[in-house]
């Protein structure tokens, strides 16, 4: 598997983008961008599957991006392998660092764990250093040896010598690991024991001809035009029914829009499964959904550029449920303990630890697993930060029972406002049509935000201090039939 991925992920003249495909309106920063740590780790893989190819190419990309702007850069444009570039109709790196500590560790490591061949483990280290022909021809033509001087470990101090073999440029792979010293004693390529080492010490390796056996590719893309790079833009539901799909003849039918794009097709996935593909039309019927009654099925679409196979964001996911297989029971049903009910809608200042919400009953008509979420608001933060997202315990029961008969948390992030409701993180129940249940939503030792760690006492905005921070505005429960037993 690490070897078709080294193999087969789009990478750039100048190095390996960290996402594929781009995105067409997202700023150059992690979007359009390699990153020198992240070439490093790749560099990392290609070494442990023996890819020479991915070698040559990672470590041309770590150097020339450190010797043309003579400094460790976090970031760089992969078309252009700029520190900063304007194409495409965006911009960036829009954040970017000189002497970035993570890019000199990266670079570093190149320099111990590659070519020098560094592998520790908890009791012992070792060389087994991975140099190429073309690595030897292109920075090292010069050179007999290579050395690594002065190097600590746990007390002691080592060198590390790597002789070369005899320059081929013709040659391919990498070069084959012939002897090894330490100490002027000869050993195998084990692990050497810190208590075996002596305080000074003297590794030296003997690398030998590659055998001109090549070792692995990889998918090089010369072709950076914008389609070929990015994929479509992300499709739209369209606003009909619910959510965009509406019943046809007793079947599900799907209705999206292009978002803009041109050439497109289409691949639709029911329930996380992909149940077709290659779809030219802006809607589409579900020939397997007739018992919707029965069954919820989640749909997602997804863009594909036919010509280079780039695809989109999936759509959120979408559901047709027939009326009389969901429940929704609002604020104004609730019991609380904490807060106070605000206009029969929702909950406000509710969420310290004793506080609690309950259900005191209610009951489902079809025997089934469910899907069970909240409605709710929380405004502490904005959506891309924060310490406060609202965790809290939920449970279902029967009413009289001692235990409960499904049981969650929910996860309710930040909606920017107080005014803006979404949905929380959903858990599934298996109810019975015959029976009451009650629901109790509460906090216990394992619904915990990032407030409530001490390293957030300085923290600038909401849930700084001593005090954590788990308050949100409840309005619903939302029950709705997953798959009915009958």
């Amino acid at each position: 598997k690490a070897e078709k991925i080294i193999s087969n992920y789009p990478q750039a003249k100048y190095g390996p983008p960290v996402v594929w495909p781009q995105e067409q309106t997202v700023p150059i920063y992690h979007n359009h961008a390699f990153w020198p740590f992240v070439t490093a780790y790749w560099l990392s893989a290609a070494k442990q599957v023996g890819n020479s190819a991915a070698i040559d190419q990672s470590v041309y990309s770590l150097v020339r991006g450190t010797a043309l702007n003579l400094s460790n850069m976090e970031n760089f444009d992969f078309v252009t392998g700029g520190a900063f570039a304007q194409i495409n109709g965006i911009s960036g790196p829009v954040i970017n660092s000189r002497r970035q500590l993570w890019s000199v560790a990266g670079y570093m490591a190149m320099v111990q764990d590659i070519i020098f061949g560094l592998e520790t483990d908890y009791n012992g280290v070792r060389f087994l250093p991975c140099v190429t022909p073309k690595m030897h021809s292109e920075y090292f033509q010069n050179s007999k040896a290579l050395v690594l001087k002065n190097f600590k470990y746990r007390g002691k101090t080592i060198q590390v010598t790597v002789n070369l073999p005899s320059l081929s440029k013709e040659e391919v792979g990498v070069y084959k690991i012939g002897k090894i010293y330490l100490n002027d004693r000869p050993i195998e390529k084990d692990f050497v024991m810190a208590g075996d080492l002596e305080k000074e010490n003297r590794w030296e390796v003997w690398l030998s001809a590659a055998g001109n056996k090549a070792s692995g590719k990889i998918h090089l893309v010369n072709d950076l035009s914008p389609r070929n790079i990015f994929g479509p833009k992300q499709p739209r539901w369209k606003a009909v029914e619910q959510g965009g799909i509406t019943v046809d003849e007793g079947k599900l039918k799907l209705h999206y829009d292009v978002n803009g794009e041109t050439n497109i097709r289409f691949n639709i996935y029911r329930n996380g499964q992909l149940c077709a593909k290659g779809i030219t039309k802006t809607e589409w019927t579900d020939p397997d959904s007739a018992d919707y009654g029965d069954k919820t099925y989640f749909y997602m679409v997804e863009a594909i550029y036919p010509d280079s196979g780039n695809c989109s964001h999936l759509t959120p996911a979408n559901f047709y449920c027939p009326k009389d297989n969901i429940i929704e029971i609002g604020a104004a049903l609730m019991k609380n303990r904490g807060g106070n009910r605000v206009n029969n809608h929702h909950f406000e200042n509710w969420g310290q630890s004793e506080d609690e919400i309950r259900i005191p009953s209610f009951a489902v008509k079809k025997s089934g697993r469910y899907f069970i979420n909240a409605e709710y608001s929380n405004g502490a933060g904005p959506i891309n930060t924060g310490v406060t997202c609202a965790v809290k315990r939920i449970e279902i029961s029967e009413v009289g029972g001692s235990k409960p008969v499904a049981a969650s948390y929910l996860i309710m992030p930040h909606t920017a406002n107080w005014g803006r409701y979404l949905d929380s993180s959903s858990f599934q129940a298996d109810l019975e049509g015959d029976k009451k249940y009650s629901v109790r939503i509460f906090e216990d030792d394992y619904a915990r935000n990032m407030s409530y760690f001490d390293h957030y006492e300085s923290y600038k905005n909401t849930g700084n201090g001593t005090k954590h921070y788990n308050y949100v505005n409840i309005s619903k429960i939302k029950i709705y039939l997953s798959a009915c037993t009958h």
